[in-house]
C-alpha cells in the first residue's frame, strides 16, 4: 500500500520529471544566467558524465527549482543558462520528531524524510536514545543530497532538543504498539508531526507523557520495525489519509 502510494501520489507533489540536480542555495528568480563552484566540477565531469547542452535542475531549498542548460563545462568552471523557474507550493506540513539513533540508521532515515518531503526534522533525547554526538555537518550533508536525488525543491531544516515541543501543531502521532489511532480528517493546511522513538522505542513515562500531550499512536500490524523503517510507515500512513 504505501508503495503504490508513493510512486502514484508523493512525487508528482513536486517535479514532473526526474533530472540530475543540484542544491543552489543562491538561486535567485531573476538569474539568467549560473556560474557553479568550481569544487563540483570533477564530480559533474568524471560521475555524472555531464557535458555541454545538458540540463540541469537547480534547486534553492526553499521551494525555487529552475531547468537550467550547461553552456560551459571543463574542469575550472560549469556555466549555465536559465531556462525556466518554477516556484513550488507545499502540499502539506508535517514534520518528524526522531529519538537519536545509530549513525548509520540516522542518515538512511534522514535521506528517506527528505523523499517523502518532511518539512523539518527534529533529533530528540528520549531515555533509549543513543548518546554519540553527532556530526551536524555530515548531516546536513546527508540531505542535501538526497534532495538532489530525489528532486525535492524543499530542503527540510533539522534542530536538536531534550525536549518535544507539541503546541504549534493541530495533532501529532507517535508510533507505538497502542491502537487508539485518530486519523481522521487529516487537512493539508494544518500542522503535524510524527514521532518516532530509537531502537529500544519509548519507556513507560514517556507513553504517559505522550497520552497528557494528547497525542495519537499510529500502530501498524507489522513485526517490530526499525526506526528508519517506522518513519517511512508512518509518514505515509499520514499522507495516505490527507484529504
Amino acid at each position: 500500500m504505501f508503495e503504490a502510494y508513493l510512486q502514484g501520489g508523493l512525487v508528482s507533489h513536486f517535479i514532473e520529471k526526474k533530472m540530475r540536480a543540484l542544491y543552489y542555495p543562491e538561486l535567485q528568480s531573476n538569474q539568467a544566467k549560473v556560474v557553479l563552484d568550481s569544487k563540483k566540477n570533477h564530480h559533474f565531469i568524471n560521475v555524472l558524465r555531464m557535458k555541454k547542452e545538458q540540463e540541469l535542475l537547480l534547486l534553492n531549498g526553499q521551494g525555487l527549482s529552475a531547468i537550467s542548460r550547461i553552456t560551459h563545462i571543463d574542469s575550472k568552471s560549469i556555466e549555465c543558462e536559465v531556462t525556466e523557474f518554477r516556484n513550488h507550493q507545499r502540499k502539506y506540513h508535517l514534520d518528524l520528531a526522531l529519538g537519536s539513533i545509530k549513525k548509520e540508521a540516522l542518515e538512511l532515515a534522514l535521506k528517506q524524510s527528505v523523499e517523502l518531503g518532511v518539512r523539518n526534522i527534529i533529533i530528540f533525547q528520549s531515555q533509549f536514545s543513543q548518546e554519540k554526538k553527532l556530526k551536524e555537518d555530515r548531516l546536513s550533508s546527508v540531505l542535501i543530497s538526497s534532495l538532489e536525488q530525489s528532486n525535492n525543491p524543499f530542503l527540510p531544516k533539522i534542530a536538536f532538543t531534550s525536549e518535544l515541543d507539541f503546541n504549534n501543531y493541530k495533532k501529532s502521532f507517535v508510533m507505538h504498539f497502542i491502537k487508539n489511532s485518530d486519523l481522521q480528517n487529516i487537512n493539508s493546511n494544518d500542522e503535524y508531526l510524527l514521532v518516532v522513538g530509537p531502537e529500544g522505542g519509548f519507556s513507560q513515562e514517556e507513553i504517559e507523557n505522550f497520552k497528557v500531550k494528547n497525542c495519537s499512536f499510529i500502530h501498524l500490524p507489522t513485526p517490530i520495525l526499525r526506526a528508519q523503517t517506522a518513519v517511512t510507515a508512518g509518514v505515509a500512513t499520514i499522507l495516505s489519509k490527507l484529504s
